[in-house]
């Protein structure tokens, strides 16, 4: 059996462990805490701001496009023969012309232009590449679900093809881009055929000069307006979408859940990401959705250690394994029996355009068995690395794959023969990268936290260790430990 006095040691030592715990973990965190959300916040001036607002970070767009190398074969049922071109590669400036700001959100213009950067380009802007023709195989869906109509489709189809449009057309690459190339062809046909019909159509704004490019409404412009919270007052809220284009949510799919951005960033900064089992949500307009991320482990970038995401594997899921993606769905899309890609209609005017992965990675293998020249062992994730305190992203590259669905439709004589696939059109990825420079105070603030842990952790012990030093000299030459505990 244990002494009086011993039991009682040991009580008084328990009591001097709760207080050590509460000391550094309540304490410490309280102002660790403190520290961290003086910082973690869009506040004019800070150093969150000025990273965030001019994004000083290099970052580049790499295009590679699939040339089709057999087009009038695939007119005639072949299947497609693809060579991957590139990549050309653009340096983006990127900077945010502030609108509004205040405690709780900021208003912006996001502002992007592009520069090409022929020394770490594998060819020239000027490159002729043979693709699909997009435009053509746009309007024969749009018209086919306008109105299946023999005459009409038939008569679309003489039209263009009088002027001289084809299934697969060829041009440089500055013109599929930025340049744009001319589509005349098709600017009456937004009052001709259909008009006939009794169907009413706008012509899409980006179009009305007659040019079109992938991108030609994007370089040096700066239409877009984002409003997002600042973490002022909540840092769960920086970054956060309060709206975009004066809409919280869009209206193109068939749900809500499809259609909700405000729980999403632009995927530059991000509320703390302490918790690896959260999700982040991405917005990203060209997607016409919000693509989710989740934690693959842990990362580190310029020694500055991070939380590493990629796409959740749901993103690009079959209704079979992952039914909530069935509001992205419309009528019997093949790609909702599919996985791997998901369609982008109600932001291009019903034009039949799907995203992926590059190269069909991870998906259906039917998409990559329709065509030739797919690298079926590549490794084109898209990676973020977080910077888990602050929530800064630090690092990203992202890779997507535009794809266009083609079928044939009706009586246009142009698409009887054609064979039904999901054709690979090109793929990009943004990379970007904190440089050393830039790291400099984001190092400071991690390794001062660290730093500050620590300290306040020797002052806790050191404390700790006085109270019970001078505990002991006076249970020494008092007794009252003998008698208290006698």
């Amino acid at each position: 059996m244990k002494k009086p006095k011993t039991r009682c040691a040991i009580q008084i030592a328990s009591a001097a462990l709760v207080v050590v715990l509460f000391l550094r973990y309540g304490v410490t965190n309280f102002v660790l805490k403190t520290v961290v959300s003086s910082k973690i916040k869009l506040a004019p001036g800070n150093d969150v701001w000025n990273i965030w607002s001019e994004m000083p970070i290099p970052m580049y767009s790499k295009f590679y496009f699939f040339n089709v190398t057999n087009p009038d074969k695939v007119m005639e049922g072949a299947k497609p023969i693809l060579k991957e071109m590139g990549p050309y590669v653009y340096q983006e400036h990127r900077q945010k012309i502030i609108l509004e700001s205040n405690d709780e959100t900021v208003k912006y213009r996001p502002k992007i232009t592009y520069m090409f950067r022929p020394e770490l380009s594998y060819g020239s802007q000027d490159d002729k590449v043979t693709l699909l023709n997009v435009p053509y195989v746009a309007v024969a869906k749009i018209a086919w679900d306008v109105s299946k109509e023999p005459f009409m489709l038939s008569t679309l189809d003489d039209i263009l093809s009088a002027k001289g449009e084809s299934l697969f057309h060829t041009n440089r690459v500055r013109e599929f881009l930025f340049d744009g190339f001319s589509i005349e062809n098709y600017m009456e046909l937004f009052s001709l055929p259909v008009e006939a019909f009794g169907v009413k159509t706008e012509i899409p704004a980006r179009i009305l000069d007659g040019d079109f490019g992938f991108f030609d409404d994007r370089n040096g412009t700066a239409e877009e307006i984002w409003t997002v919270g600042t973490g002022i007052r909540d840092k769960q809220n920086l970054g956060k979408i309060v709206s975009w284009n004066g809409k919280s949510s869009l209206d193109g799919w068939s749900d809500e859940r499809c259609n909700k951005i405000d729980d999403s960033t632009d995927g530059t900064i991000f509320p703390p990401v302490a918790d690896t089992s959260r999700i982040l949500d991405v917005f990203h307009p060209d997607a016409c959705r919000s693509l989710q991320m989740s934690y693959v482990g842990p990362g580190e970038f310029i020694e500055i250690p991070t939380h590493r995401y990629s796409f959740a594997s749901n993103t690009f899921e079959s209704l079979d394994l992952h039914p909530e993606n069935e509001c992205f769905c419309k009528e019997t899309y093949e790609w909702c029996k599919k996985g791997g890609v998901f369609p982008l209609w109600p932001c291009v005017g019903g034009a039949p355009v799907f995203i992926s992965r590059p190269h069909f990675m991870n998906s259906h293998v039917d998409y990559r068995k329709a065509v030739d020249g797919l690298n079926e062992n590549g490794d084109y994730s898209s990676v973020i690395d977080v910077e888990p305190t602050i929530g800064l992203a630090i690092r990203a590259d992202m890779k997507l794959q535009v794809n266009i669905e083609l079928q044939s439709f009706g009586s246009m004589a142009t698409f009887i023969n054609v064979p039904n696939l999901m054709f690979p059109v090109f793929w990009m990825e943004e990379t970007a990268e904190l440089t050393e420079e830039l790291a400099k105070p984001l190092k400071w603030l991690t390794i001062g936290l660290l730093i500050a842990d620590s300290v306040i952790q020797l002052i806790v012990i050191g404390c700790l260790a006085i109270i019970l030093i001078a505990v002991g000299i006076e249970a020494k030459n008092s007794n009252w430990l003998g008698k208290c505990c006698g």
